[in-house]
């Protein structure tokens, strides 16, 4: 799990489906927001991130759990690569089910790497 200043709460999720960037990635998908001037919550002192596993993509919920933590213990190592007020939600595929966890990780870097550019 992420510490607490690095998670989304409720209305920072609500704000994220406003006007967020989308980025694909072949087994992920990032929807961020760069909570700033604009935003109605002030800025942030740290980049904030959920991870959302629908039942689409794994119906059983320890298979949902499983990916998450995954996800979540690879956004750890990488946090450090994002820019502070940054929020984001990332939505597994699929794919990501049976991806090995280097392959998860090296995804999720290309991904902060690109998100980092805006």
């Amino acid at each position: 799990m992420l510490a607490n200043i690095n998670r989304i709460d409720r209305h920072l999720f609500k704000e994220l489906s406003k006007n967020s960037r989308v980025f694909y990635g072949d087994n992920l998908i990032i929807r961020c927001k760069i909570m700033g001037r604009g935003s109605s919550k002030g800025t942030l002192k740290a980049a904030r991130i959920a991870v959302v596993v629908s039942k689409k993509v794994a119906p059983r919920a320890v298979t949902r759990n499983q990916i998450k933590r995954r996800v979540y213990s690879a956004v750890r190592d990488s946090i450090t690569l994002l820019n502070p007020g940054l929020i984001m939600a990332v939505y597994p595929k699929k794919s990501a089910i049976n991806l090995p966890y280097v392959s998860l990780k090296k995804e999720l870097n290309t991904l902060f790497c690109r998100i980092s550019d805006i």
